[in-house]
């Protein structure tokens, strides 16, 4: 019906500036959008729809008029109920886009939901293993910490010289008496003394050892306490940061599900006052069908689709991200996606 070339771009308002023949003839809305290469089921922008029906409707009165002049009233009365047929069923495909472009919002505004979800469900999962690794550098930081100090503290105890044994006062008098008695000549008396001497030393010396182990073995006790304690304080201190982390992670999911039922609520308010508009047929509409500057940015109408657009990187007036073509080429080979000929 249109002479145009296949790889021509033609806008819509273009086709309607194309003469339709025999448009009086048309019985329904179905013959009508035929005419000019349409069906019912394509998405047809409100004005470019009332410019179609008004370019109809024109035909269409001006026929009614001659034929009226011409005393066939019957013919006119008959095209006055097709108009006003078809002006209602072009009102009907005017709410009709309205509410699939809400069935559309509400299918994008799931999709929407759905994602964001996900993208939190892996932000939390990356935030554990973080934390996950974070805490398990600090143990193995503290254990090393830990095994140096007990090595330090065992070199420390094997370069510790061994004391000279502290006897008590009565054995040291009974030296001092054995060598008097030596010096003497009374050898019998010194060999009682050697005696009572020889069953004393031993334990003395084992006593004093011991004390010495015992001195030794508190070091270690003590290096132990205070690592346990560190180990406790970092335990503790672990533990509050995983619990702030929870608690993050729940406020971040019940955040992410508020937001979301207040955009389900501002949607679904928009809606509904779009169900409550009555379908306009003039080009130039009411108040009611216009929309404000910034609405395809900022509306709650379209929150399904700005929140798809959000997920997916893409902010008002910006552009999305585009890797280069040429990166998916290898230049060090032969080119990909090309055919070599021969002559």
């Amino acid at each position: 019906m249109f002479d145009f070339d296949d790889d021509e771009e033609v806008e819509s308002s273009v086709i309607f500036k194309q003469a339709a023949s025999d448009l009086t003839s048309v019985t329904n809305l179905d013959s009508t959008l035929s005419k000019f290469g349409f069906t019912k089921d394509d998405r047809i922008e409100r004005r470019d729809l009332v410019v179609l029906f008004k370019t109809v409707e024109k035909d269409m009165e001006k026929e009614i008029s001659s034929q009226a002049h011409d005393g066939e009233y019957d013919g006119a009365k008959e095209m006055r109920l097709r108009l006003t047929n078809l002006r209602n069923e072009f009102e009907n495909l005017q709410m009709s886009a309205v509410s699939l472009e809400r069935d559309d919002q509400a299918s994008l505004f799931e999709k929407a939901s759905a994602a964001m979800r996900s993208k939190l469900d892996e932000e939390q999962i990356v935030m554990d293993s973080e934390m996950t690794a974070v805490s398990d550098n600090m143990i193995n930081d503290l254990n090393i910490k830990h095994s140096i100090q007990i090595e330090n503290l065992e070199k420390e105890i094997d370069r510790l010289p061994r004391p000279p044994i502290k006897y008590s006062r009565r054995l040291i008098e009974m030296f001092k008496a054995e060598a008097g008695l030596i010096k003497l000549c009374e050898y019998e008396e010194a060999r009682k003394v050697r005696t009572v001497i020889d069953r004393i030393r031993p334990k003395e010396e084992k006593r004093f050892w011991a004390a010495f182990e015992a001195k030794i073995e508190l070091k270690r006790a003590n290096l132990r306490e205070t690592q346990e304690g560190e180990r406790g304080r970092l335990l503790e201190k672990l533990k509050g940061i995983m619990l702030k982390e929870r608690r993050k992670k729940t406020l971040d999911a019940d955040l992410l599900s508020q937001r979301l039922i207040n955009h389900s609520c501002d949607m679904s308010h928009a809606h509904n006052l779009q169900k409550r508009l009555k379908p306009e047929m003039s080009v130039k509409p009411s108040a009611l069908w216009q929309n404000r500057e910034g609405y395809k940015n900022t509306s709650a109408a379209l929150r399904g689709q700005l929140l798809l657009d959000r997920v997916h990187g893409k902010r008002p007036g910006a552009s999305v991200h585009a890797e280069s073509l040429v990166n998916r080429h290898d230049f060090d080979k032969s080119l990909q996606d090309t055919m070599k000929y021969t002559t």
